[in-house]
């Protein structure tokens, strides 16, 4: 039975070698983070909160103004699932940059991300995480490949949203 469990695992992407337990994974709120917009100043950030709500917001400039939000209905499984194939990007606590990006892939310092996915919590703000997907151009590794489908999955999954239909991608126009 011991076996049988531990296949069921979900192996990681970034080369982490401890997972904290899933009582405390469960306490975390995940974000799914993309930049956007001619200039790269629109931020997509979809919110996967322990109460299983679901929040996408689409905010703009520096400041960081909020242009649109959306809370989203997901069943409890939809967002049990969700958490479990993003914990494949969860680095281990206090890891280092070069272990937050998928495995054989190098961390390039200020390059931007295609997709960045943080786990935080608000009993322990300094374990602050995040996981940052390089650009195509960065990186061609069986892991990176596998982390960009992640992220493409559990993006599709989600119910229909207009903030993220709306979202404009790098290199196009935002009002």
């Amino acid at each position: 039975m011991g076996c049988h469990r531990a296949s069921e695992e979900p192996k990681t992407l970034v080369g982490a070698t401890k997972l904290p337990s899933s009582a405390e994974l469960h306490k975390e709120t995940i974000v799914i983070a993309r930049m956007g917009g001619e200039d790269a100043k629109d931020l997509l950030n979809i919110e996967v909160r322990p109460t299983n709500e679901v929040v996408v917001a689409h905010y703009r400039g520096h400041d960081k103004a909020l242009v649109a939000q959306e809370s989203l209905k997901v069943s409890v499984q939809d967002a049990e699932r969700m958490r479990r194939m993003l914990w494949r990007l969860r680095p281990d606590d206090g890891a280092p940059a070069q272990k937050t990006v998928p495995i054989g892939c190098e961390y390039v310092y200020d390059a931007g991300f295609d997709w960045a996915v943080a786990f935080a919590r608000e009993d322990k703000p300094a374990n602050f995480l995040q996981f940052s997907l390089p650009y195509p151009r960065y990186c061609k590794t069986p892991a990176y490949a596998e982390a960009r489908a992640l992220i493409t999955v559990v993006v599709g999954a989600l119910p229909h949203s207009n903030v993220i239909e709306q979202f404009p991608p790098v290199g196009t126009h935002s009002p």
